[in-house]
């Protein structure tokens, strides 16, 4: 959270990307040693609140950390009022 935080406190248009290049690219959240995975993928919801697969409005990014045999979910989301300010961490 703390990075994505960082990085549309910096560039508010290019923070989702970033993130999911963080993430599904560049593995920079992977660890062997923590035994740890975290994957990410473009999600939307259609008209009646359903996950759906999402490559054209890249909007919201579903976050999935795997960490032994815990899991966490988080939704990351390109939306942010215009006159926010930004937010420490």
């Amino acid at each position: 959270m703390a990075d994505y935080v960082e990085k549309i406190n910096l560039n508010e248009s290019s923070a989702l990307g970033d993130m999911n290049t963080a993430i599904n690219t560049t593995k920079a959240y992977d660890s062997s040693e923590k035994k740890m995975t975290v994957t990410a993928s473009y999600i939307d919801f259609d008209g009646s609140g359903n996950e759906a697969a999402d490559s054209s409005k890249l909007r919201t990014l579903k976050v999935l950390v795997n960490a032994n045999e815990h899991r966490c979910t988080i939704l990351l989301t390109k939306s942010r009022a215009s006159d926010s300010p930004p937010v420490s961490f």
